[in-house]
C-alpha cells in the first residue's frame, strides 16, 4: 500500500506543478498579447485622430493588464527570470515596438501628451 499512496503522491505533485507552469504561461500569454494590442495600437498613428484611437486602445489594454500585472507580481524573481527567458523575443520586441511607436511621436508633443498617463500605468516585472 505505501508504495500506491507514494506514487499517488507524486502524481499529484507532478499536476499542481503542470497547472502552476500552464497558469503562468496563460498570464505570461495574455500579458504579450495585450502588449502586442498597445504597440499596434501606437504603431498605427498617422494623425490626430488616429493617435486618439490609439490612446482609447492602449487605455483599454491597460485596463486588462492590471489584473495579469498584479498576478505576475506575485512571481518569484526566478519566475520573472523564466518569463523573460522563454518569452525573449517576444518580450524584447514587443518593448521595442513600443518605444520605436514612442519615439515617432517626439515631432509631435501634443499626440505625446494623449499617451503620458498612459505611460505611467505600464507594467513592469521589477
Amino acid at each position: 500500500m505505501k508504495p500506491l499512496r507514494m506514487i499517488l503522491s507524486a502524481l499529484c505533485g507532478a499536476l499542481l506543478f503542470a497547472g502552476a507552469a500552464l497558469a503562468e504561461d496563460s498570464t505570461a500569454e495574455r500579458y504579450l498579447a495585450e502588449m502586442a494590442i498597445i504597440a499596434e495600437a501606437l504603431e498605427g498613428i498617422t494623425d490626430d485622430a488616429s493617435a486618439s484611437e490609439a490612446s482609447a486602445k492602449m487605455g483599454a489594454a491597460l485596463a486588462r493588464l492590471e489584473p495579469i500585472s498584479e498576478e505576475m507580481q506575485a512571481w518569484s524573481e526566478e519566475e520573472k527570470m523564466n518569463f523573460v527567458r522563454s518569452y525573449p523575443e517576444e518580450y524584447m520586441g514587443v518593448h521595442m515596438r513600443i518605444s520605436r511607436a514612442l519615439s515617432a511621436m517626439i515631432s509631435h508633443p501634443e499626440r505625446m501628451e494623449m499617451f503620458i498617463e498612459h505611460m505611467k500605468n505600464m507594467p513592469s516585472l521589477d
